[in-house]
């Protein structure tokens, strides 16, 4: 009797639903110095933590974004604000891929909210690795971002279905993406995106066409035309060609917004572009020349 009843309370829903999850949260609020920008103020409960500020290029402050499980499973949810007071400069990333899995018998979702507030004369870089959705994950991703007039911006955000050079294909599940970036209380930018239940999207023509990894890139700094130039001349091998070559790459301009869009057979081939992007347009948009995290290297 002991063995059966032990066997059922381990099934229930308060071991194995949404009790069970780990909610993870962070806030982290950077302010300026004189000589550099620094982690003014953070708080946080969970397994979401940051390593010591880095300073490889002087002024602005370089954060790792660590969470030890390493991945979420079904409840999960992780909560990330940062706000950037005036004349600071944060550089936000994270040492490796986030990992969505697959939920368990009572299909409860993952759920990941970032959420960005700029003040006039900041920078702001959120420059996370990418997402990578595994077989019956349930992802819901939702970022926000508010600048003031003044304030400068590189974010991108990146997504794979599945890992297929490891032969995880992602073949059921689902994802309910949002995104919105304001410039002084105005939408520059409202985006939705979601599966359908049989995943038609991702090899629709009016979707993803086959392709398992897509990105976007936002910019809001000096200059965008001049901007747009840059990135243009870099995506050059992979724009206007024909579906079907490992990687395809658009930008586009609204306002004082520069937009890059990206689909490409590989994680690797992604990352590497925006990488490449960033190096190339930083100085033009932000005023500073690219000094690559050294965790992206390790």
């Amino acid at each position: 009797m002991n063995t059966v009843q032990e066997k059922t309370d381990l099934e229930s829903p308060s071991v194995f639903g949404l009790h069970r999850a780990w909610h993870a949260k962070i806030n982290l609020e950077y302010a300026s110095q004189p000589h550099k920008t620094v982690l003014e103020d953070m708080s946080f409960s969970g397994p979401l933590r940051v390593q010591r500020p880095f300073y490889p290029e002087g002024a602005c402050c370089h954060t790792y974004l660590l969470h030890p499980p390493g991945g979420m499973v079904s409840g999960d949810k992780i909560d990330i604000a940062i706000k950037a007071k005036r004349n600071s400069h944060a550089l936000i990333t994270t040492p490796s891929a986030g990992k969505i899995y697959g939920t368990d018998s009572l299909d409860i979702a993952q759920h990941q909210v970032v959420n960005i507030e700029a003040e006039p004369d900041s920078i702001v870089e959120w420059l996370p690795q990418e997402n990578i959705l595994f077989n019956r994950a349930k992802a819901r991703l939702a970022t926000k971002i508010e600048l003031a007039k003044g304030a400068k911006l590189i974010a991108w955000d990146m997504l794979s279905f599945g890992r297929p050079a490891g032969g995880y294909w992602f073949e059921t599940g689902s994802l309910q993406q949002q995104f919105s970036l304001y410039y002084n209380n105005e939408p520059m930018a409202i985006e939705n995106f979601s599966t359908d239940p049989a995943l038609q999207v991702l090899k629709s023509n009016v979707g993803l066409m086959g392709y398992l990894n897509m990105g976007s890139f936002y910019i809001i700094g000096d200059t965008p035309e001049a901007a747009l130039e840059i990135i243009r001349e870099a995506i050059a091998p992979h724009s206007y060609r024909k579906v079907g070559q490992d990687l395809l790459v658009a930008a586009s301009q609204k306002s004082e917004l520069v937009v890059v869009r990206a689909l490409a057979r590989n994680a690797e081939q992604l990352r590497l572009m925006f990488i490449d992007i960033w190096h190339k347009v930083r100085r033009n948009s932000l005023g500073s020349d690219a000094c690559m995290p050294r965790i992206w290297l390790t």
